[in-house]
């Protein structure tokens, strides 16, 4: 998958992301993002502890809107991250007209640096990023070039240099780019001989300053500096402008490559219209590139599954799903009576408090027939199950570990956590995003 790129500073430390998290630069650890002062959206787990360079993958990172209900992870990061439905990109980012292997070279010339190791990797479809080529740096100002051989064609790259704690990207257009990075700032690197490179460079070094700002900004929320509210509308401004910055460079950049690159910072909310019609005309700009088609046709079918919401009054879908114990769970055998279908995740705040307050209500109802299926759209089996142990949850769980392109959001279509769907006896629906109080009185009138 290739990684969130440029960052949208957000979230106290977090120098990144859509906003409280997004992709670093310039960074090291990522806090907690239930602890984000700009509050959360339910995204993805963060990688603690973990570098955006490491092999065990890249940090998932996206945008938290201060709401406290909680949409998918949004742009295309979202799709990255999750959907792996709809983004087999191995041969999305390697598939080439010449079989034959070119030699692709990185030349670096390197300022006021630290001595240490620094790795350069190719971006696939993987969790991890492939390691093809390392120097270990001993001097002050040091000279030298990264190579890799793949299948000629655009090909993205990302260099770390962990002493200088620096991550940076280039789009491999060319057989050979130049960098020049110094140690005392490395965020205003130079790129030449790319133009897909330089065209991330440059939007980088416009999008610095607001990241900046926002960081500071965060940081006073967090600490409680000024009025909380006009800080809050300050953030949420600057956010924008970011987004914004992102929405003109996909739309008018002529590399192909950096256009799908930086796709996936978009932030389309649930504005699934305006989502299809940006990428209608990034099909006309790009009509024949084979890696945009192959992407552009799975984001159409991605986003089709969305087109028809099940409502009020509508039956749903016969399915079987396989809860955490190995039963086989289907809710229409609880047709003719209640039940409530409940979507959730490990690092979603408002979901954890929506469970805990309907086990009282399930607790009290269960015996008189009412029923209960939570879907979890968690994918760190750790974390999840820390979080069923704790939790105590008395209903059964499925979680099969995919995130947003798990078998529970295709068959219910849903978009956004926490969110739940009540069914009544006759197997139609009667409500939909429903807190535990609302539960109650369905349940109460119903006995």
């Amino acid at each position: 998958m290739f990684p969130n790129p440029l960052p949208v500073v957000v979230g106290g430390a977090e120098a990144n992301g859509s906003p409280a998290r997004g992709a670093i630069w310039v960074g090291n650890k990522v806090p907690d993002v239930s602890n984000s002062p700009v509050g959360t959206r339910c995204g993805y787990p963060e990688w603690h502890d973990t570098h955006i360079t490491s092999l065990k993958g890249l940090q998932k990172l996206r945008e938290i809107p201060f709401s406290t209900h909680i949409s998918p992870p949004r742009g295309l990061i979202t799709f990255w991250r999750t959907a792996s439905i709809f983004f087999p990109l191995l041969l999305l980012l390697f598939s080439s007209c010449t079989p034959k292997p070119q030699n692709f070279q990185l030349q670096i010339s390197l300022r006021n640096a630290q001595p240490g190791t620094i790795y350069l990797y190719r971006l696939s479809d993987n969790q991890a990023p492939t390691l093809v080529d390392s120097f270990q740096n001993t001097q002050l100002d040091a000279q030298f070039s990264l190579t890799d051989q793949v299948p000629w064609t655009e090909t993205l790259y990302q260099l770390s240099i962990p002493n200088l704690r620096s991550t940076l990207y280039f789009i491999a257009d060319v057989a050979s780019i130049q960098t020049s990075i110094d140690g005392v700032n490395p965020r205003a690197y130079t790129t030449t001989g790319s133009n897909g490179s330089l065209a991330l460079q440059n939007l980088q070094h416009a999008q610095n300053p607001l990241q900046d700002s926002l960081t500071i900004l965060n940081n006073k929320i967090s600490n409680q500096i000024g009025e909380e509210s006009a800080l809050r509308a300050d953030a949420v401004a600057l956010r924008q402008q970011v987004m914004d910055n992102y929405f003109r460079f996909a739309d008018t950049t002529t590399s192909p490559l950096a256009a799908l690159f930086i796709t996936q910072q978009l932030d389309f909310g649930n504005d699934r219209a305006g989502h299809k019609a940006f990428i209608t005309r990034l099909e006309k700009r790009f009509k024949q590139h084979p890696q945009l088609a192959t992407f552009i046709q799975k984001t159409k079918d991605f986003l089709a599954l969305f087109e028809v919401e099940y409502e009020i009054g509508d039956s749903l879908p016969s399915a079987s799903f396989v809860d955490r114990s190995g039963k086989i769970q289907s809710p229409a055998q609880w047709k003719g009576g209640y039940y409530l279908l409940e979507f959730w995740s490990s690092y979603c705040a408002p979901c954890l408090f929506n469970l805990e307050q309907k086990k009282a209500v399930y607790q009290k109802y269960h015996p008189t027939g009412f029923n209960m299926l939570a879907f979890s759209l968690d994918e760190d089996l750790e974390m999840l199950n820390a979080t069923l142990q704790n939790g105590q949850y008395p209903w059964p769980v499925v979680a099969d570990l995919k995130g947003w392109a798990s078998q529970a959001v295709n068959t219910y279509k849903i978009d956004s956590i926490p969110y739940s769907i009540m069914v009544g006896p006759n197997g139609k629906i009667i409500g939909k995003n429903m807190d535990a109080k609302t539960v109650e009185g369905f349940l109460k009138r119903a006995n």
